[in-house]
């Protein structure tokens, strides 16, 4: 972590891919003046085209990589406070989308559906990994995403 902290003091320009890695860059090297935040190209035509003729359903999903960091379990458990508050409409769903890296992801995942029966929302539940973009489009197509952005 030393050489680590140490190399950024030699930056002359640092780009991050995200929100999280930015802060993070921020906290250790402490050069914001230099400190870029940009994200990769991505082409959003087909899936503005999808949610126009979207079927409505009532599905909450989540777009996050397995990783520790992005607290899926907090999710699930707000998600069975949401449920058992009787507000919500019959067959609601909640969909986990996201990749996995490798086996310690996946037991992020299996200790999610543990939980998720644990809870007793597992009915409500999907989660859905390691998809190709057609898939993904296909899941803008189905659940009428509307898109919020959480640090």
């Amino acid at each position: 972590m030393f050489t680590y902290k140490f190399c950024g003091r030699y930056a002359d320009q640092v780009a991050t891919n995200s929100s999280w890695t930015n802060d993070h860059i921020l906290e250790l090297w402490q050069r914001p003046k230099i400190t870029t935040k940009i994200f990769p190209p991505c082409d959003t035509s087909e899936v503005s085209n999808l949610l126009g003729r979207a079927k409505r359903e009532n599905i909450m999903v989540s777009f996050a990589q397995f990783r520790p960091e992005k607290d899926h379990a907090l999710q699930l458990h707000i998600w069975h406070t949401a449920v058992n508050s009787g507000q919500m409409p019959d067959g609601s769903k909640f969909w986990l989308v996201g990749s996995t890296r490798g086996p310690d992801d996946e037991q992020i995942v299996k200790d999610l559906k543990l939980l998720a029966k644990q809870l007793g929302i597992e009915k409500s539940v999907d989660f859905k990994l390691n998809l190709s973009r057609p898939e993904l489009n296909e899941i803008f197509s189905i659940a009428k995403v509307g898109i919020h952005t959480m640090k």
